[in-house]
């Protein structure tokens, strides 16, 4: 999870595939569409590297309260790092 910072959805991406994980992005909709583009680029690079189709998965910016949901499936995420302002 993260602000205006398209960067991150390549940086997050890469870091997490390097290390053997799959990733779920969330950035703001401030940068929706670029975030949508580049984390459609790392999805498709990682099917094409042998990755499984998946592994990178962006979803739409929602509330808080829907982030405190997701926190709490603890069968089906293992971490969540928010990355932005306090808030």
């Amino acid at each position: 999870m993260y602000e205006a910072r398209p960067n991150v959805t390549i940086d997050a991406a890469a870091l997490c595939l390097k290390s053997g994980n799959a990733i779920v992005l969330r950035g703001s909709s401030s940068a929706a569409h670029s975030n949508d583009v580049l984390a459609q680029i790392a999805a498709e690079a990682s099917v094409a590297a042998g990755l499984p189709a998946g592994c990178v998965g962006l979803v739409a910016g929602g509330g808080r309260e829907e982030l405190a949901e997701l926190a709490t499936q603890r069968d089906t995420v293992d971490l969540i790092i928010p990355r932005g302002g306090e808030g």
